[in-house]
C-alpha cells in the first residue's frame, strides 16, 4: 500500500516539475529476461548519481524488472530534489 502512495506523490511532483517529463509506462509491461543488471547508487549518493543511474536504465530494453527500477530511481531524485535524503 505504501508504494502506491510513493507513486501518486512521484506522479504529482512531476506533473508540478517542468525539468521532469512523464513516462509512457506502457510499453513496460514485457516479462523480459535480462543478461545483467546495473547496480544502483546507494541512498546516499549524490543526485547526479542518481540521474545518471535513471539514464543508464533508459538505454536498457523496457521491462517489468526495468520499470521497478525507474519507479525507485524517481522516487529517489524526487525525495533528494527534495531534500529527504
Amino acid at each position: 500500500m505504501s508504494r502506491v502512495f510513493r507513486r501518486l506523490a512521484v506522479k504529482a511532483y512531476i506533473a508540478a516539475d517542468a525539468d521532469i517529463k512523464p513516462r509512457d509506462w506502457s510499453k513496460y509491461n514485457v516479462d523480459a529476461t535480462l543478461i545483467g543488471l546495473i547496480d544502483p547508487p546507494s541512498p546516499w549518493d549524490s543526485l547526479e548519481e542518481w540521474q545518471a543511474y535513471s539514464a543508464e536504465l533508459d538505454r536498457m530494453p523496457p521491462s517489468k524488472l526495468v520499470r521497478l527500477l525507474l519507479e525507485e530511481a524517481e522516487e529517489t531524485i524526487i525525495r533528494k530534489k527534495l531534500g529527504l535524503l
